[in-house]
């Protein structure tokens, strides 16, 4: 053996032994997001087949983003492959993981500065983009915490951080980077949701950025002496920018092109700023669109009062095929409604519509000792110009007769 290779063998054994006491004395803390957190096993383990979870999910509540879920599909489909034997890898990720990236970090610096998938969701509100994030997140997680949160699903609020002043951006760069470092290190394959980036000055963007790219200084969660490893991770930024610049009927270049241009006109002297090129852009709803999430909602409202009235009503929530597109062209025809999208068509069911039908139920469960069968129907007006809310009595003399 060489001189060499003696003293790479011990200063292998010494970081081992380092690494091991390490291990013994600071075991890792309950993290504060997921108190079911138990040490000897993963922490986030991945769901078994997260691409069809994302299917279903994407195609049954995200309306009018065709162009993004395809992105998306593509994007996060390549990344689940490339980590397909994660859980082997990293069965305790605290132990086997901390002494791999000693000897790693030591034999190979660059190896650590692999990059996570990154992507940037822009587009209007109400389009789907902060659900989108959410379903990536429930694609790959299912275990919740006391507070029902999804354990590997990571999000920040980045109005919070809007300020530019110098002591306050200082103070978010460490507050930001100990979050982040308190996720990964117990959730390494962690959804990070960045949420409102237009509104964080480019200081910080870059801070931010510099935490995934490499470019910055190692990133620590203490008392672990290991660096926390960013690569595995899937990390979403969210924002508005180039939103009035797109339409529902643009092409993906198109759109990527709009928002591009406006991002970098925001961020003019960011550094870091080619890593929000990785756009998947959500394009303003049609009013087809519309009409689709109004029956999504009709439906979600039907389950809601189910669940308010139960013990006085145990019919159902029914309307006519018309009235869903009655609800969109109504939306459509309201400016604050289109700007505010998907979620303009929630509030008006919330709000008008709500109270149309419980109006109409509060008649019908006046006597509290009898309980109603009887489904309650949305309809046009004869007019036209408003719906009406009718109970339709299951039961009938003339239709149905006993035998």
């Amino acid at each position: 053996m060489s001189t060499l290779d003696y003293v790479l063998s011990m200063a292998r054994a010494v970081m081992l032994a380092a690494a091991l006491a390490c291990s013994a004395c600071a075991l890792p803390s309950i993290p504060s997001y997921c108190s079911t957190w138990n040490p000897m096993e993963i922490e986030c383990p991945i769901n078994e087949d997260p691409m069809a979870i994302w299917d279903n999910l994407f195609q049954s509540k995200i309306f009018g983003q065709s162009l993004a879920g395809r992105a998306i599909h593509k994007a996060l489909s390549r990344n689940i492959q490339k980590h397909s034997n994660y859980s082997k890898e990293n069965w305790n990720p605290y132990y086997v993981n901390m002494l791999s990236t000693f000897l790693v970090a030591y034999e190979n610096p660059q190896a650590l500065k692999a990059r996570p998938l990154f992507m940037h969701f822009s587009g209007p509100t109400g389009v789907g983009k902060s659900l989108t994030a959410d379903i990536v997140a429930s694609s790959m997680f299912n275990r919740h915490n006391a507070d029902n949160r999804l354990c590997g699903k990571f999000i920040l609020q980045m109005r919070a951080y809007s300020s530019r002043n110098p002591f306050h951006l200082e103070k978010y760069e460490q507050d930001i980077r100990r979050k982040v470092g308190e996720q990964l290190s117990h959730c390494p394959r962690s959804v990070l949701i960045f949420d409102e980036i237009q509104s964080i000055s480019e200081q910080l963007l870059d801070s931010i950025i510099e935490i995934f790219d490499g470019s910055g200084p190692p990133l620590f969660f203490h008392p672990h002496p290991a660096p926390v490893n960013t690569s595995l991770c899937v990390v979403i930024v969210i924002s508005d920018i180039g939103s009035t610049k797109l339409n529902p009927y643009m092409d993906r270049e198109q759109a990527k092109q709009a928002v591009q241009e406006d991002a970098d006109k925001k961020f003019l002297l960011s550094k870091k700023r080619a890593l929000l090129q990785n756009i998947v852009p959500f394009l303003p709803l049609t009013e087809e669109d519309f009409a689709s999430v109004a029956v999504k909602e009709l439906k979600r409202l039907g389950e809601k009062l189910a669940i308010e009235y139960k013990g006085s009503w145990i019919g159902k929530l029914t309307w006519a095929k018309e009235v869903p597109r009655w609800i969109a062209k109504h939306c459509w025809s309201d400016a604050t409604c289109v700007s505010d999208g998907g979620r303009g068509v929630e509030t008006h069911i919330d709000h008008d519509i709500s109270t149309i039908i419980e109006n109409a139920l509060m008649s019908e469960c006046q006597n509290p000792e009898s309980v109603s069968f009887n489904n309650i129907d949305l309809s046009i007006s004869s007019d036209g110009n408003s719906l009406v809310a009718k109970m339709d009595s299951v039961y009938s003399d003339s239709e149905f007769r006993e035998l």
